[in-house]
C-alpha cells in the first residue's frame, strides 16, 4: 500500500513538472524572439544608393534573372550586374509612376500594374499599355496580376477583374459595385480564387464567383508547394490556410491578427512561408512554428513590410514601406 502511494505521488510530481515545462516552453515562444541571423548580411538600398524612392510596393525577378522593384509614386527600377536602371513616365512609356504590382511574363518581359492600367515592358525593350475597355469612363486601378494558364492573364482592379487573353481578347467581370479585387490565385486543384474587401470568392462557372468566406478584407492569397491556399487579411483572421476540404487552419502561437495587415505571402526555396505585414514586420513560418519575427522590437528596420521575393541566386529581397529595399545575403539552397 505504501509503495502504491509512493508511485502515485511520484507520478503526480512528474506530471506537474511536465506541465510546468510545457507552460514554460509556450511562454518562451512568445517572449524569447530570435535575433537576426548573425551569419547573414543585410544590405539596405534607398534613395541615397540609387533607388528612385523608399516606399517599395512590389518585387519580382524576370525570366532572365533581372530583379524588378516597384515604388509608390516613383516608378520602378531594375537591378542587374549591381546596377540600378530607373523607369518612370519621363524616360519611358510607363503609364504612371504609381506602380502597384508586378508579374514576370511567361515568355520574358514584365507586366506592370499601375493606378491607371497595365504597362508591359517586353523582352526586347519595347513597351505596350492597356487602360481598360472604356478608359474614358472608368479608371483601371490595378491591384493584382496573375496567370491562371499559359495564355490567360487575370487582372484584379478596384471594380472587379479582367481576363486578358494573350490573343488580345478582353473580358471584364464585376462582382458587385466597387468591389476591390486585391489578389487572384489558382490552387493545385484548378480552382480560381479572388480575394476582395468583401470576402473570399471561388470561381464556379465561366462568369460567376461563389463567396466562400464573408465579412473579411482579403489582401493576399498564395498557393504553396503543399497545395495550401494561404489567406492574408486586413486584421480579420489569424494567419492560416484552407486545406483540401476548405477547412481553415491557423498557425499556432501567433499574435493578435488585428495588429497586422498581410500584404504578401511568399514561399522560399526551403519551403518556409513568409508574411510581409503592416504592423508586425516580416514573419517566417517553417511549417512548425513562426520562428522568426522581424519587427522593430527585435531590431528590424520597421514594422511595415510590403513585399518579399527571392532572386535566382537565392538571396531574399524585402520591400519596406518607408526605408527602402533590403537584401539578405544568405542563399537559401
Amino acid at each position: 500500500m505504501e509503495n502504491q502511494k509512493c508511485i502515485i505521488k511520484n507520478f503526480r510530481m512528474v506530471r506537474f513538472l511536465f506541465i510546468c515545462v510545457i507552460v514554460q516552453a509556450c511562454v518562451a515562444i512568445d517572449n524569447d524572439l530570435p535575433e537576426l541571423k548573425p551569419n547573414g548580411k543585410w544590405t539596405l538600398y534607398d534613395i541615397q544608393t540609387g533607388l528612385p524612392g523608399n516606399s517599395v510596393c512590389a518585387i519580382t525577378p524576370d525570366k532572365q534573372g533581372v530583379l524588378w522593384v516597384a515604388f509608390k509614386d516613383e516608378g520602378l527600377a531594375s537591378y542587374k550586374n549591381e546596377q540600378w536602371t530607373v523607369y518612370n513616365t519621363s524616360n519611358s512609356e510607363l503609364l504612371s509612376n504609381h506602380v502597384t504590382c508586378l508579374l514576370a511574363g511567361n515568355s520574358g518581359g514584365m507586366y506592370i500594374g499601375t493606378e491607371i492600367g497595365v504597362s508591359i515592358r517586353f523582352q526586347d525593350g519595347s513597351w505596350g499599355n492597356y487602360t481598360g475597355i472604356n478608359p474614358l469612363v472608368e479608371t483601371m486601378h490595378i491591384n493584382s496580376l496573375n496567370y491562371v494558364s499559359e495564355n490567360e492573364l487575370w487582372i484584379g482592379t478596384n471594380n472587379g477583374y479582367y481576363v486578358f487573353y494573350i490573343t488580345n481578347e478582353i473580358n471584364q467581370f464585376i462582382f458587385e459595385s466597387s468591389t476591390f479585387v486585391n489578389s487572384i490565385e489558382k490552387d493545385a486543384r484548378g480552382n480560381i480564387w479572388a480575394g476582395t474587401q468583401k470576402g473570399l470568392f471561388r470561381l464556379i462557372s465561366d462568369d460567376h464567383f461563389f463567396r466562400e468566406i464573408d465579412a473579411i478584407n482579403v489582401k493576399s492569397l498564395f498557393c504553396d508547394s503543399k497545395n495550401r491556399l494561404w489567406i492574408g487579411t486586413q486584421g480579420d483572421m489569424p494567419l492560416g490556410w484552407l486545406d483540401a476540404t476548405k477547412r481553415f487552419r491557423t498557425i499556432p502561437y501567433m499574435t493578435d491578427p488585428r495588429q497586422m495587415i498581410v500584404n504578401q505571402i511568399f514561399e522560399d526555396r526551403k519551403n518556409n512561408i513568409w508574411f510581409a505585414t503592416s504592423g508586425n514586420g516580416l514573419i517566417m513560418y517553417d511549417n512548425v512554428l513562426p520562428h522568426f519575427i522581424y519587427a522593430e522590437y527585435t531590431g528590424f528596420y520597421e514594422n511595415d513590410v510590403n513585399a518579399i521575393a527571392q532572386d535566382n541566386e537565392g538571396y531574399l529581397w524585402i520591400g519596406l514601406n518607408t526605408k527602402g529595399l533590403l537584401k539578405y545575403e544568405l542563399p537559401v539552397k
